[in-house]
This record gives structure tokens, C-alpha cells and sequence, in this order.
């Protein structure tokens, strides 16, 4: 299955039930999220007093290291916490100066009520973290590992032709979603490419050490992670082919 990264480092703190086997998202996914105000967008960072967040939530527990990095406390912010459903229409109604959430949809659905958002992204501010991997059960990983291989060059192999035919691949899309607004899928689907796409990745799908090693620091110091857990204990390269295809701008 797919999931963010930071489940699977808490769950490797229990008797480990499943692995990562790859980073899918080079970067994280998730950021500040505001209407368009005047001025550079770090001014537009103190301009927005009240953010609506989803306590928990990714965006959530990553919010201060952003503020952190950009030398905001929170006391200088009013924090409203809210559904994960209500954060946009609060912010198109006003209610809340800017919202976090993801970068990859949110502002899409913003764009397609005639709005123009402010993207802050958490990694260009130094939050760096694998935004989603693939994981298996540990079950699978040792009893089935053929499976694995050809499922993974399925699924890098299934991105490669997107970016390559990416209008073959919306269409394919509308007719299992046939109710998709067309330019918010096509705008939804570049932000996917862009998350894909790493100089230093081996392929896609397969992100680098180093990025590894990078979410697992912002893990142990925002989000709990145990201080024993290593990277290397994460994730596995067993099951990648050789010649995985990789997407570059």
C-alpha cells in the first residue's frame, strides 16, 4: 500500500508488522496554504494571524519546524483547529487567514472556486521528508518477494508512461472518474510529477539515503520518533530492478 513515512516509523517502534520498500514523494507534500496578499510571500508568513490546522494531521505536526526555520513563534499566530473538510471553505470564506494542508490538491480546489493561493511549501523552508512510500507486510516481503518486484516496476513503469503521455493518462482517469473537474486533475497530476522528480533519486520511487536520513531527524524531533529507530531499518532496495525508469524536468 501507499502511506506517509511517519506511520510506518512509529509503527517500527512495536514488533514490526510491515517495511517501507521505497520513498514515492521526494519531498513533502505539505505546506501553508494562503490567498493572494501583497507583498513577498515571507511577509505574507506574519500578514496571516489565524491558520486553520487539523490537530494530528501531517501538516499539523510538521507546522513547527516550518516556524521554526522561518523564525515565527506561535505565539504571534491565533491556531483554529478545524476538519480536514472545512479548512478550505474557511479560508475562501475568511474565516482563517491561511490553512495547512497538501500542496498537491488543496490549492487546486482553491484555483477551481476562482481563488489564487500562496503556496509555502515545508521543503523549501528546510523541512525535509519522504512525503509518501510504498509498504508491505513483513509477511509478504519475506514469503512473496516476486510479487513485490513486478508490482514495484509495475507502478514505476506506470508513472514513467504518465509523464510521458500524460494526456492518454487523464483520459484513462476520467473514465474511472468521470466526475473530475479536468483542470484541477491535470493541475493535480503535474504536482505529482514534481514530487516525483529528484536529482538525486535512483529511480522513481526510490529515493535517496540521505532524504531517508533527513526525515528520520525531523521525525525524532517533532513527531516522537523513537531516538533508537535508523533509517536503514525503514526501507529496503531488495526489490527495485536495476534499470528503473526516472523522470527529469
Amino acid at each position: 500500500c501507499s502511506a506517509t513515512l511517519r506511520p510506518l516509523a512509529k509503527a517500527r517502534q512495536k514488533p514490526a508488522a510491515q517495511a517501507g520498500l521505497s520513498g514515492v514523494h521526494f519531498k513533502q507534500s505539505t505546506g501553508y496554504l494562503l490567498l493572494r496578499l501583497a507583498g513577498s510571500q515571507f511577509r505574507a508568513i506574519h500578514i496571516a494571524k489565524k491558520i486553520g490546522i487539523t490537530e494530528g494531521d501531517g501538516p499539523a505536526k510538521l507546522f513547527d519546524a516550518f516556524l521554526k526555520n522561518t523564525g515565527i513563534s506561535r505565539n504571534q499566530l491565533t491556531v483554529i483547529a478545524m476538519d480536514p473538510n472545512s479548512k478550505v471553505p474557511a479560508l475562501l470564506n475568511g474565516q482563517v487567514d491561511a490553512i495547512l494542508g497538501g500542496i498537491d490538491d488543496q490549492p487546486f480546489v482553491i484555483k477551481a472556486k476562482g481563488q489564487e493561493p500562496s503556496i509555502l511549501a515545508y521543503a523549501d523552508y528546510g523541512v525535509q521528508a519522504v512525503g509518501m512510500a510504498l509498504v508491505a507486510h513483513n509477511d509478504t516481503i519475506t514469503g512473496n518477494p516476486d510479487l513485490l518486484k513486478r508490482f514495484i516496476r509495475a507502478y514505476a513503469e506506470s508513472w514513467a508512461e504518465a509523464y510521458k503521455h500524460p494526456d492518454e493518462a487523464l483520459r484513462s482517469l476520467f473514465k474511472r472518474f468521470p466526475d473530475l473537474l479536468p483542470d484541477t486533475a491535470k493541475n493535480q497530476l503535474n504536482a505529482g510529477f514534481e514530487l516525483l522528480i529528484s536529482s538525486n533519486s535512483r529511480g522513481i520511487c526510490n529515493a535517496d539515503d540521505k532524504l531517508f536520513a533527513e526525515s528520520i531527524v525531523v521525525f525524532k524531533n517533532y513527531m516522537g520518533l523513537d531516538a533508537a529507530i535508523k533509517p536503514e531499518s525503514l526501507y529496503t532496495r531488495d526489490f527495485f530492478p536495476a534499470n528503473a525508469p526516472q523522470l527529469t524536468k
